[in-house]
């Protein structure tokens, strides 16, 4: 019932600052009166004796505007009760608040009494002789001794000083107060000197609230700003996380001086104040500063932004209450719009009496009245959080807000609400099968995305079904299992072994089995021919078949076991003899560690069903090349991508690090191992973007990238600072933090089991977030998300994003993508790395408590600070704009790359003699064409140098990209390199000896000595121009093709101009539905290629053609040719 609730309500935010305000807001009013009364009982009850005194000075003192206390409160709050608490230690806090009380209410309290205990604080002592006691001050202190002694001091001197304020208003001024207002003006003077001592962001503010309380505005507005400069310049908010709301609390202080005066000074300083907290992207960290931004900024928040006075709530002004409020639902992602509706909904929902109306029929009647609002007013929570069953949070929220309460109180950690996740999935896979084609039942992959109108990727192909499975819909999920089935069969039936036959390529296996079969990348979802048809990338990889052979197994594994063999033998084909499995025929010198993880989870899965040992050797051998490779480095807390032309290619990848921890490589790595991957995984990849979804809603949400946005190399192919986040990416990230938490959980150490809550308390953010970004699209049932929040942007992995929501001439083009159901897995427990793993059962057992959801909180806060970004709406035809934020110059230091202070001294081994000294810098990365490389170094001894940029096949006795300095020597020196564009460059040698590969070095001296001190590249390269096109991605605009009346259909629109060809060689890709060489008489009519596509498949290319023979002036019209280049 209703007092239990309250109780309930109390008992959790018992040593919250929200307790307090719960009684507060109550006892603004007499109907509320009862039952602030009632918590009060309640502490004194369990033994709080100090909260209830607390709480008794906030009912006196508020209460006073309503017109006295009732005969229940005298009751309550009797004169025993009163003096007890006057002769215990609480005396100091509570005495200006009684005094209060001795105004308002004639009690047993006499003047006499009040001036017994004020020398009672004094003990025993005058006041004089009190403030000689404070004056003493030993000279010999240090700096922080100081500090601490005057700030103790200070704020002594201000609470008596506000004491005998109270006792004057009683008893005729007859306490001195003068002296003392002149003894505090001179400890404020005097901690200010000391204020560059200061290392405590806490103490910052309270000698800062000290001066706004005790001096004038402008005097405490200049303190103020100096102490929050100091806070900045000594990174105070970093070292001390927890108390970084500095702006915040001085706002505070603002608004109570505002109150207490109705200065328009000061109330023009609450909005700096506030303003300058928000601008630093900060949200606040603690419970006290929320409640901050909640009571004390909505003057301005209501007013300017909301569009709603307080006169209109206050006189519950209904219509034009409701009116105004659109304007609160389109206000994005700030946590503070609850607070309109529950000032609206306190003043409205009038209970009477708690004695009158029976506390069920209260409740009736306020969620009524909730109901009747949210029905007409769509939901208050869907415009600025998750899409949330307002039918299962609504008798958990409703209580506080009819308290007027609508702080993180109200719906205690907003970013961990538990909403019906079981619909939410119900939802996305509605999606799954609304956007299927009628006859294959298989989606595409992107909904509207240009070009890819009828293709589904294989690797998203596999993670429809287990959604469909996660979901309840098992019959769904194998007749989307039985198309890829079927198609693998019809090809070992035919025994094709001379290509693609269909979605299959079978071929003779490199190192394992021959006759192997895969699914090669792509398929057509509209083909219903036994073996299917693809579609845009015909080649055969290890990472989807992998993932298809899991989800054959996790879907059913009876039904599908056969299959899932011959995708294991593909599998199997591919890995050598030292355990690695190579990134598909295409690119065998490589290897790419997620897929080759996926792999290994593979062979993992079909030892486990069918217990023989080829596929336990097959998984020993993967793992044991995974931990020798370099790729596997815990010492820098790293999965790294991959081994590139045997050389670890160390760029940080998301995937690497989640997928590998979630699957069986992460059961058989250490608990210290686990922990560092996780942070390296969320410090690189967590990101906090604003977008506008395809619904029309603004939404900020934080997700994970596809790789480090403060890398230069990502900087540079992004071609700016451009953090993105994926719904697919996130969902292994939680998979991986829901594995972690119970492999954590379940050890016998105590921390361990800590870090093991915070792992889930990230993943229920994280799951909260993925959910916030799904949405619903006209005629598709369901819900749905994007590919990632940038649209056409690089990963940095190899391909760009899908474009998901833009503007084409009039119209607006609203998708999106189906592996964004990529959540439900996790949510539903489903690992498909692990078959039948079990994990969930025990992964919701482990207990979470508010402290813990705050830490994540912090730890997620602090992560993506300096890594958010707005993302604009995308206009086809215009160029994208990319917001520039880091500096064009990134530092390189030994904590970078290890190499660059390596030993001085070293000598050509293939020289064999020390004429030459050198010191090089190899770097992980490849530099990129025209790049500038500004090096800070010194030389002593010599007085010449050469450096020179080397490709990755050349040694130090190459002689290519030779710059020789003269007048080397020095200290501090800067030269600046470009790079040519001529060939791949990877290292750096600095000759600084007597000799180079050329000869003798103009100053070179065998005495020389070089450190170099830093190197600082410029993360961006110019575009390439060839033939007089530019062919920079961002402005060389691709046709896809044109729909039935000639209206062009792509992406960004670029018509084909009359040119001049001369002298290049033009390599033209997927061309349809004509034979360029031959329309350019460059073959035979009698050689013409015969057309392996159906005439009415307009998407299937007839096969790649390259023009090899050089060309001359052949003038290319556009009425002559149409050309499509995908």
């Amino acid at each position: 019932d209703f007092d239990q609730m309250a109780q309930r309500a109390l008992t959790d935010l018992l040593h919250m600052e929200q307790g307090f305000h719960i009684v507060l807001k109550l006892s603004e009013t007499n109907e509320g009166m009862p039952w602030a009364i009632k918590m009060v009982e309640y502490m004194k009850k369990k033994g709080f004796e100090q909260e209830s005194g607390n709480l008794f000075g906030y009912v006196a003192t508020n209460n006073e505007k309503y017109g006295g206390f009732s005969d229940e409160l005298k009751n309550t709050f009797d004169s025993n009760w009163v003096n007890s608490l006057l002769n215990s230690n609480l005396f100091e806090k509570n005495i200006s608040r009684l005094i209060n009380f001795q105004l308002v209410h004639e009690s047993s309290l006499s003047k006499n009494e009040i001036s017994e205990l004020i020398e009672n604080f004094q003990r025993g002592k005058k006041i004089p002789d009190f403030i000689d006691s404070l004056s003493s001050n030993e000279s010999n202190d240090s700096p922080e001794d100081q500090i601490d002694t005057l700030d103790s001091k200070i704020y002594r001197l201000s609470n008596l000083i506000s004491y005998i304020n109270a006792y004057n208003a009683v008893n005729q001024n007859i306490l001195p107060i003068e002296d003392i207002k002149d003894l505090l003006k001179q400890y404020l003077d005097e901690i200010f000197q000391l204020r560059y001592s200061i290392d405590n962001v806490q103490t910052l503010f309270h000698i800062a609230s000290l001066y706004i309380q005790n001096t004038d505005i402008d005097e405490g507005k200049r303190v103020a700003d100096e102490f929050i400069d100091i806070a900045e310049k000594k990174s105070l908010y970093i070292n001390d996380a927890e108390h970084n709301d500095m702006p915040l609390f001085i706002a505070k202080e603002y608004s109570d001086l505002w109150k207490r005066t109705k200065n328009k000074k000061a109330y023009n300083l609450i909005d700096y104040y506030a303003e300058m907290y928000l601008s630093k992207k900060r949200k606040p960290t603690d419970t006290a500063s929320a409640q901050i931004l909640l009571t004390h900024l909505n003057i301005r928040d209501i007013q300017k932004k909301f569009g709603v006075s307080f006169k209109d709530l206050e006189d519950s002004n209904e219509e034009n209450f409701l009116e105004n409020s659109n304007k609160t639902l389109s206000y994005p992602k700030r946590w503070q719009y609850f607070y309109p509706y529950s000032t609206y909904f306190a003043s409205k929902v009038k209970v009477t009496s708690y004695t009158k109306e029976s506390p069920p029929e209260i409740f009736e009647r306020i969620e009524g009245a909730l109901e009747n609002y949210l029905s007409d007013k769509k939901s208050l929570t869907s415009s600025g959080s998750s899409p949330i069953t307002i039918k299962n949070t609504l008798k958990s929220l409703v209580f506080l807000m009819s308290l007027g309460l609508a702080s993180e109180a109200a719906t205690t950690d907003l970013s961990f609400d538990q909403f019906d996740r079981a619909h939410m999935v119900d939802q996305i896979s509605l999606g799954i099968i609304s956007g299927a084609n009628k006859q294959t039942g298989i989606a595409i992959s992107h909904l509207s995305f240009p070009g890819f109108e009828t293709t589904k990727f294989i690797y998203d192909a596999a993670i429809d079904p287990l959604v469909l499975k996660a979901s309840g819909k098992q019959k769904r999920a194998e007749i989307a299992m039985d198309r890829y089935a079927r198609a693998l069969r019809f090809a070992k039936e035919n025994n094709n072994r001379a290509g693609i036959l269909g979605i299959v390529k079978t071929f003779e296996g490199r190192y394992g089995p021959n006759n192997v079969r895969g699914l090669i990348n792509a398929i057509n979802v509209k083909s219903t021919q036994p073996q299917g048809q693809g579609s845009k990338e015909y080649k055969v990889t290890p990472g989807p078949n992998a993932f298809m052979a899991m989800s054959f197994l996790g879907v059913n594994t009876k039904r599908y076991l056969d299959v899932a063999l011959m995708l294991g033998e593909l599998l199997l084909s591919m890995q050598k003899a030292d355990g690695s499995v190579q990134a598909g025929y295409y690119d065998v010198d490589n290897i790419h560690i997620e897929p080759h993880m996926d792999a290994f989870a593979v062979f993992q899965q079909l030892y486990e069903v069918t217990n023989d040992q080829k596929w336990k050797k097959a998984a020993d051998k993967a793992w044991k090349y995974f931990v020798t490779s370099g790729a596997y480095d815990p010492k820098n807390n790293a999965i790294w991508p991959g081994v590139h032309n045997g050389r670890v290619n160390k760029s940080f990848a998301t995937d690497n690090h989640s997928w590998t921890m979630a699957g069986p490589g992460g059961d058989r790595m250490s608990l210290s191992e686990l922990q560092g991957f996780t942070a390296t995984m969320l410090t690189k990849s967590l990101t906090r973007i604003t977008l506008e979804l395809p619904d029309g809603k603004v939404k900020t949400v934080i997700l994970v990238d596809f790789a480090d946005p403060e890398d230069p190399e990502i900087i540079g192919a992004r071609g700016g600072f451009y953090p993105m986040g994926s719904v697919e990416w996130t969902a292994g990230v939680i998979l991986a933090l829901q594995k972690n938490a119970v492999r954590f959980w379940k050890s016998n150490n105590l921390e361990y089991q800590k870090t093991g809550q915070l792992y889930k308390a990230l993943a229920e953010y994280l799951t909260v977030q993925a959910l916030d970004t799904f949405y619903e699209l006209p005629g598709l049932d369901g819900v749905l998300s994007f590919y990632a929040t940038g649209q056409n942007v690089p990963t940095g992995h190899g391909w760009s994003t899908p474009i998901f929501y833009f503007k084409r001439g009039d119209n607006i083009v609203r998708g999106g993508s189906f592996i964004s159901s990529w959540i439900a897995l996790p949510i539903k427990g489903l690992n498909p790395l692990i078959l039948r793993d079990t994990y969930k059962k025990s992964y919701d057992q482990i207990p979470l408590d508010s402290s813990i959801k705050q830490k994540a909180s912090r730890f997620i806060t602090q992560a993506v600070t300096g890594r958010s970004f707005q993302e604009k709406f995308v206009t086809v035809g215009q160029k994208k704009k990319v917001k520039k934020i880091l500096p064009r110059i990134k530092k390189v230091s030994s904590s970078d790359w290890e190499d660059l202070n390596i030993t001085h001294w070293g000598y050509w081994p293939d020289r064999g003699n020390p004429s030459s000294t050198y010191h090089d810098f190899n770097p992980n990365k490849q530099f990129k064409d025209s790049q500038e490389l500004r090096i800070t170094y010194t030389l002593t001894g010599g007085n010449g140098m050469t450096v020179q940029l080397l490709p990755e096949w050349a040694n130090y006795g190459n002689t290519v990209n030779y710059k020789r300095i003269r007048n080397a020597g020095g200290s501090k020196k800067i030269i600046i390199i470009k790079v040519p564009r001529t060939a791949d460059y990877k290292q750096i040698a600095f000759h600084h000896g007597a000799k180079d590969a050329k000869g003798r070095i103009p100053g070179g001296s065998m005495n020389a000595n070089l450190t170099i001190h830093s190197i600082e590249i410029s993360p961006g390269s110019s575009p390439l121009d060839v033939g007089g096109i530019n062919f920079d991605s961002e402005l060389l605009d691709l046709q896809i093709k044109r729909d039935g009346k000639g209206v062009p259909l792509p992406v960004w629109d670029q018509p084909i101009e009359d040119m001049n060809i001369n002298g290049f060689y033009p390599v033209i890709l997927n061309i349809t539905p004509i034979n360029v060489p031959l329309l350019l008489g460059l073959v035979d009519e009698s050689n013409r290629p015969i057309s392996a596509c159906p005439e009415e498949d307009i998407d299937c290319i007839d096969r790649l053609t390259i023009i090899r023979k050089p060309v001359k002036n052949v003038r290319l019209r556009e009425s002559d040719i149409g050309l499509f280049l995908s």
